[in-house]
């Protein structure tokens, strides 16, 4: 089965994965859309799942030909649809995790808006402890040597 899919491949990946740049409309021919970084990176990193290469730029189109894929290669490329549907929303930004993909540095990268590193929050939360350890240790001290002063003048 081979099927023609640049432009629906193209507007799937910028409705579920959030670009860095401002991608808009699908180019009108293959060689043009696989210009861009990040249809290189979904081409090579489908066609490492497979022994044979699934996805092939041919004239204008890109072309799915699934024909030479092992049963346990499809049933991956199915569980890894699955859990994809499942992981990822075309709403960016909210609670609900997503993934953005990086044109200078060709990356795609989960972004989980709830798990986020809170820098200040916790410095502010290590220096307030600190500061009460520093203020406890010292009433300690000092009261621990009026203790000692009152024992040496009985």
């Amino acid at each position: 089965m081979a099927v023609s899919l640049v432009c629906s491949m193209w507007n799937k990946y910028l409705l579920y994965i959030e670009s860095d740049h401002n991608l808009q409309e699908c180019p009108v021919n293959a060689s043009d859309a696989m210009k861009q970084n990040f249809m290189k990176h979904l081409f090579e990193n489908t066609n490492k799942m497979f022994a044979s290469d699934i996805l092939e730029v041919s004239g204008n189109s890109m072309v799915f030909n699934i024909s030479s894929a092992t049963n346990a290669e499809v049933s991956d490329l199915i569980t890894f649809a699955y859990i994809g549907k499942h992981f990822t929303q075309n709403n960016f930004k909210f609670d609900n995790p997503y993934f953005q993909f990086h044109h200078v540095t060709d990356t795609l990268q989960r972004i989980q808006p709830k798990c986020e590193f809170e820098k200040v929050t916790y410095l502010s939360m290590i220096v307030i402890t600190v500061l009460v350890l520093i203020s406890q240790l010292l009433v300690n001290n000092i009261i621990s040597s009026n203790e000692k002063t009152k024992q040496d003048t009985v």
